[in-house]
């Protein structure tokens, strides 16, 4: 044969080869494949998917060329993956294999040449979710009897061949077992699953035969291999429960009262029929609302009908005209299972409401209502006499004290129409003590701190309380009278728009809360104000709302008789005289009176006894002041002589000193930056008023070592030795050898030097001068440390 002509045909013989392969395996197209004959991927026509796990692929180029052998790379950024092949490639042998893009290259069957041809193809995780449905919602549980569908998702539609995609789905009893064909019900079956179409499928079973039990059941996808290319896996499981009823219902509250509503709230499966009866009772006592709840329809009546929503839930709403017990059933219509609740109704005994029996000062007003369970209207008397007849029952009345003397008062109610006022005793009473309101006043620094005094420059309030009022005038008395320099001379003057003249005096008027509380604004005492004791009385006008006797609320006007008279020239007593005798002292009134006093001073600053400290510890500085809580005093400690040091200078709160009558400041200064020596410690207020003392600053204690030493003995005189007659002095004779003692000589000499014993000598010596040395070494040591810190 011509040799062109045979390398013609040699080089088609590839293709020749490629396109019978392709037309003797996948000419009757349907879905599924087997693992022996396997299927190629890798150009428009055959698809470029496969899923990791199939165990027979073959890979041809984009014009069906069949790829014999190369490598599989993969094709992402950062990505090293080559796996080498050589005919059919299983994917299920490759543990680097993961879901992602590849790139194919290789040499064509039977080449005679050593071209490379390539191809791009995709590897995906293989997807096999399984999913519960109960009437077409995602469920976890199902009446056992109902219906329950269970939905496959899978990718297996991408292996493409003449056989079906199957799966099974895998269901397990709470025990773990799998749950034979026979009990998921008649013509059921959850083998041989087809998911050619699309990957998915629905399979509803009847749950008749499977046991109830709190345990879920569990269920999940497997592949066919023989019908996926080998493909064998099995998908995550999802799980659900089969109970014996199907319906929950709870009442709250589950005690209640005559017409008070209880709200029923009943559990089943989704979009289910329900429906609630009075099992137990009166059914006609029991009304439920129409339209009220969550469900559809909601009919109301002595019964309730209605449809449960998406999520298995129904609520009722019902009352009760009579005390009793009574069961409410809900019976869910899917399987007709049934659930009871039980609930109480009581009787709400009628009760007088806003108001409970104790003390109550004139002038309070009281608020009066009524409840009961039956029974519409009321009638209201005080004292037997009507304060309101034949009222909407439940509605709020207001009763004003100040028209009803001091003493005990009866509230009674009647109920209507169920009781007769004119003939039948009160439903309920209660029984109230009126007494006059007393006045009480105080002088503050604060909202919470009472105080006695004020510097000239600060500010107090007045607070109080007057139940039953709602205004209180207050007066300032300068110590000695109108004619005075009091807190603010011009007040009474601008005041009454000239036609009253007393400097000694201010005016101020403030409302009263509903619990009978006051509280001025801010009273300041004037720079110029005569010091001593001011009085501060605290009125309210009666229920007249006039002061005393007279036909005015205008206190200045009535305490001048129409400002006809001074108080300018009164003293600060005979002021308080007039201004009793014009309204508390009057005969019948009911004006109220409380006296405070305050004090006036200079202002003044005084530092505490300072003692010396030693440097490097912290100086305390303390003292006392009339100026007012939380101003603040500028505490300065500056060195004296030369070279002296000053420390930074403080802001010093003022506190309030709960254990004197003053204030108090306090705070410390650090002194490792300060010189030994004197200093002068100063506390200014700021205003003019100053304290100094002195205190020392001394040098740091140097430690001492105290060495004690053992004298060396001295020897005493030798003693005259007596002897006949003669007295003759005792000569020093000659040492001779002395015998070493046995232990029982030394035993019995215990306590007395013993010839031979070491004295201190040389020994103890070396260690005194040693001790020394240490002692002098140290204290150099800590001299140049305390320079290095100075230079720093």
């Amino acid at each position: 044969m011509d040799k062109k002509v045979l390398q013609s045909v040699r080089a088609a013989l590839p293709a020749a080869v490629a396109l019978i392969l392709i037309f003797t395996l996948f000419a009757p197209v349907k879905a599924g494949v087997s693992p022996e004959v396997g299927r190629a991927i890798g150009n428009a026509s055959l698809g470029s998917t496969a899923i990791i796990g199939e165990t027979n692929l073959s890979f041809v180029d984009a014009s069906g060329v069949l790829i014999s052998e190369g490598v599989i790379k993969s094709n992402w950024q950062d990505s090293h993956i080559i796996i080498s092949f050589k005919g059919p490639f299983d994917s299920s042998e490759e543990p680097k294999l993961v879901e992602g893009e590849y790139k194919v290259e290789g040499t064509a069957a039977n080449a005679t040449i050593n071209d490379t041809i390539s191809t791009i193809i995709y590897f995906v995780l293989p997807k096999l979710d399984a999913n519960v449905k109960v009437k077409g919602e995602d469920f976890s549980w199902v009446t056992q009897g109902g219906n329950i569908t269970f939905e496959a998702h899978t990718y297996l539609s991408i292996i493409k061949g003449p056989l079906p995609n199957n799966i099974t789905y895998k269901l397990l009893d709470p025990d773990g077992l799998r749950v034979p064909e026979e009990d998921v019900g008649e013509n059921v079956s959850l083998e041989n699953i087809d998911v050619s179409e699309n990957g998915e499928n629905t399979v509803t079973i009847n749950t008749a035969k499977l046991d109830t039990d709190t345990r879920p059941y569990r269920l999940s996808i497997e592949t066919d291999p023989e019908t996926n290319n080998g493909l064998d896996v099995e998908g995550p499981a999802v799980s659900f429960e089969v109970r014996s009823v199907g319906v929950e219902i709870k009442a709250k509250p589950e005690e209640q009262t005559v017409t008070e509503e209880i709200v029923f709230s009943v559990s089943t499966t989704p979009h289910t029929f329900i429906s609630l009866n009075v099992t137990r009772g009166e059914e006609l006592n029991v009304w439920f609302n129409e339209g009220a709840g969550i469900g559809e329809p909601k009919t109301g009546g002595h019964s309730a009908f209605g449809i449960s929503d998406e999520d298995g839930l129904f609520k009722a709403v019902a009352s009760f005209t009579e005390t009793g017990n009574y069961d409410i059933t809900a019976t869910e219509h899917e399987v007709q299972t049934k659930n009871r609740t039980s609930v109480k109704i009581t009787v709400l005994e009628p009760e007088l409401t806003g108001l409970e029996e104790g003390v109550y000062y004139i002038g309070e007003i009281l608020e009066i209502s009524g409840s009961a369970d039956a029974g519409d209207r009321m009638t209201i008397k005080i004292d037997d006499d009507v304060f309101k007849e034949n009222v909407e029952l439940g509605d709020v009345y207001y009763l004003y004290t100040e028209d009803l003397s001091p003493g005990t008062h009866e509230i009674e109610m009647w109920v209507l129409p169920i009781s007769d006022p004119e003939t039948d005793l009160p439903d309920v009473s209660e029984t109230i003590v009126l007494i006059r309101g007393g006045l009480f006043a105080e002088t503050y620094a604060k909202d919470d701190i009472h105080t006695g005094f004020v510097a000239r420059g600060d500010d107090f309030i007045v607070k109080g309380t007057v139940p039953g009022r709602d205004r209180v005038d207050i007066l300032t008395i300068a110590p000695k009278g109108g004619g005075r320099v009091g807190l603010n001379p011009d007040d009474i003057f601008g005041e009454t728009d000239g036609k009253m003249n007393a400097p000694g005096l201010t005016h101020h008027t403030c409302g009263v809360t509903e619990d009978g509380e006051f509280k001025t604004t801010w009273i300041k005492a004037n720079e110029d104000a005569d010091t001593g004791i001011y009085l501060i009385p605290v009125l309210s006008y009666g229920r007249d709302r006039v002061w005393g006797m007279s036909s005015s609320d205008d206190l200045l006007s009535v305490l001048t008789n129409g400002f006809s008279s001074s108080l300018e020239v009164k003293t600060s007593e005979q002021i308080l005289e007039i201004l009793k005798d014009k309204t508390i002292n009057e005969a019948g009134s009911d004006d109220l009176l409380g006296i405070a006093t305050i004090k006036v001073e200079e202002g003044f600053v005084e530092l505490d006894e300072l003692e010396d400290v030693v440097l490097g510890s912290e100086l305390e500085v303390s003292g006392i002041t009339n100026r007012k809580v939380e101003k603040s005093i500028i505490v300065t400690v500056e060195g004296l002589g030369e070279n002296a040091t000053k420390l930074k200078p403080k802001f010093i709160e003022i506190e309030e000193d709960e254990e004197q009558f003053y204030n108090k400041f306090k705070d410390s200064f650090e002194t490792a930056t300060a010189k030994v020596g004197e200093y002068l410690v100063t506390a200014d207020d700021g205003d003019g008023h100053t304290a100094t003392t002195t205190v020392r600053i001394l040098p740091a204690v140097e430690p001492s070592v105290n060495v004690r030493t053992t004298p060396t003995p001295t020897p005493s005189p030798t003693p005259a030795v007596e002897g006949g007659n003669e007295s003759v002095a005792a000569a020093t004779p000659t040492p001779s050898p002395t015998p070493t003692p046995t232990l029982e000589e030394k035993g019995e000499e215990e306590g007395e030097e013993q010839p031979g014993e070491e004295q201190p000598g040389f020994e103890a010596a070396f260690c005194v001068a040693g001790l020394l040395l240490a002692v002098v070494w140290l204290r150099r040591k800590r001299t140049r440390e305390r320079e290095k810190k100075r230079n720093k």
